[in-house]
């Protein structure tokens, strides 16, 4: 009934209660990486490779970046949004590339493409200054 099961009001119990529930987690937690090492183990290497992978494909996305806005410093417009685009296919959602993007568009005076990366650029970061202005 309502009244057998205990009332929590108070933060001292709650916080009691919460940490004996943290508690019995760990043990559970515990019990489970003794019984399962294998698993536990061949789990544990398989997030480091993958935190590797994710590290690494977001550096290459960035040298990308910075190649192109070196081609885009040369005037060479295509082939800055050619590097742009390669490293958006790398990490697609960096407001930086989009704006990038965006810019080099106008250099070419795409202007629809240009409103479209801004747009892309002002999803993700509504407050963008750069995306705004272009």
């Amino acid at each position: 009934s309502r009244w057998e099961s205990p009332i929590v009001d108070d933060p001292v119990t709650r916080e009691e209660l919460e940490q004996a529930e943290r508690n019995r987690e760990k043990e559970e937690n515990a019990k489970f990486e003794a019984s399962n090492p294998d698993f536990c183990n061949e789990f544990i290497s398989d997030q480091r490779a993958r935190t590797l992978r994710a590290q690494a494909k977001a550096e290459g996305a960035n040298v990308l970046r910075l190649r192109g806005n070196r081609l885009f410093k040369a005037k060479r417009y295509e082939e800055a949004l050619g590097k742009y685009m390669e490293s958006l296919k790398e990490k697609p959602y960096v407001v930086a590339t989009l704006g990038n993007v965006a810019v080099a568009h106008l250099k070419r005076r795409e202007w629809r493409d240009a409103q479209e990366f801004c747009d892309r650029a002002l999803f993700l970061d509504p407050d963008n200054v750069k995306a705004h202005s272009r």
